[in-house]
């Protein structure tokens, strides 16, 4: 993600499903099964790496990342979110 204001402190959602609801004046679109706080670097970017376990078992996850943003409706910002399909 780029884009944001450097350093800023921000939220990624991840679920195994989707919420779509109103959050914040924008939509929530994963449900909330996990929230970590995630801040941008010097650049207003996050970069997110990983490998998925040998064996794994097939699933689809939604992502998002909200930021706290003062200029931002309600005080946050958020990515469209992303989905992932794992076989």
């Amino acid at each position: 993600m780029s884009g944001a204001k450097p350093s800023s402190p921000g939220f990624m959602v991840l679920g195994l499903g989707q919420l779509n609801l109103p959050f914040k004046a924008g939509v929530m679109l994963p449900t909330l099964d996990l929230v970590k706080m995630l801040p941008t670097n010097a650049s207003g970017e996050l970069s997110l790496n990983t490998a998925w376990p040998a064996g794994s078992p097939a699933f689809t996850m939604y992502m998002q990342y909200w930021i706290s943003d003062a200029a931002g409706p309600s005080g946050f910002k958020a990515t469209q979110g992303w989905s992932v399909r794992q076989d």
